[in-house]
């Protein structure tokens, strides 16, 4: 983002931040960015706005803009039938786009998952994981996505009862 915007749009950004004014941009995700890096509480997140943030996407490496907005999922406050929902509604597209890298793919998997079961209970945690494997299954219908599933849960000491 720095390279597309400048140095001059995160001054102007942090300028407007400190001072209450209002930031108007016409790129909504670089400005949903820029309010979450103004520390405002209630921010929506949808799949097409992490989508967008992948864009950016030049490595293996997640975007910062994607981690930002994918850090907005989840936690103890989360409606978790609406943020899993834009969870899948991203992962059903990307898991499959070759033009990420497969290591993109699963860093795009693991930070959603990540964030989605922060700051909740083991049963909660379960459901969660288990709804993911059942959009590999029923709609990616994708084994490999399975298979990251269990090495995730592996990799994360997370055993599910």
């Amino acid at each position: 983002m720095l390279q597309r915007f400048g140095s001059s749009f995160f001054d102007e950004a942090r300028a407007a931040s400190g001072s209450g004014r209002l930031l108007l941009s016409e790129d909504l995700p670089m400005r949903t960015v820029a309010l979450i890096d103004a520390n405002e509480e209630f921010i929506s997140v949808n799949s097409s706005l992490l989508a967008y943030s992948l864009k950016a996407a030049n490595s293996h490496a997640l975007p910062s803009s994607f981690c930002k907005l994918a850090g907005r999922l989840g936690g103890a406050k989360a409606d978790l039938t609406s943020h899993v929902s834009v969870a899948f509604e991203l992962i059903s597209p990307t898991w499959r786009d070759e033009s990420l890298s497969p290591t993109l793919r699963q860093a795009i998997v693991g930070s959603l998952l990540e964030n989605l079961i922060r700051d909740r209970n083991r049963s909660e945690v379960t459901a969660i994981i288990r709804t993911f494997d059942d959009l590999a299954v029923s709609v990616v219908k994708s084994e490999n996505l399975r298979r990251y599933l269990r090495d995730w849960l592996q990799g994360h000491f997370i055993i599910l009862g």
